[in-house]
């Protein structure tokens, strides 16, 4: 369950504070976020409670990690035949890390994906595909 906390009209900076867990309970991380608003954190903690309950929660440290270094763990991890394995390598090396390589996951938007994957096509794309 989430804590709303007063830190008092005295206090410098943010007023309001949101304690919460991630998800896994009692051993998993709490986390915090201040507020300026009394709504603004009883609505974030409703948030976060709610994400937790519908399975939706997504960890805010998750988008830090860089696309190149995400995309050489990915690759790692795949078991398919060597030829599948070459061309995901070579589709990575060409077209995603030269556009996509020097962002976080959180930068990459369905914008950016998109002009990753059209960048260089020079061909319009078959409606069947």
């Amino acid at each position: 369950m989430a804590t709303i906390l007063d830190k008092g009209a005295g206090m410098p900076g943010k007023r309001w504070l949101v304690r919460y867990r991630e998800p896994g309970g009692r051993s998993a991380r709490q986390r915090e976020k201040s507020f300026s608003w009394k709504k603004d954190t009883q609505d974030f903690a409703n948030k976060m409670e709610n994400d937790k309950r519908e399975n939706l929660y997504v960890d805010p440290d998750a988008g830090k990690v860089p696309v190149r270094r995400y995309a050489a763990d990915w690759l790692g991890l795949k078991t398919t035949a060597a030829g599948t394995e070459e061309s995901y390598e070579r589709i990575m090396r060409l077209h995603v890390l030269p556009q996509l390589g020097k962002k976080t996951i959180s930068q990459v938007t369905a914008r950016t994906w998109r002009s990753c994957t059209h960048a260089g096509a020079g061909r319009a794309r078959s409606p069947t595909r």
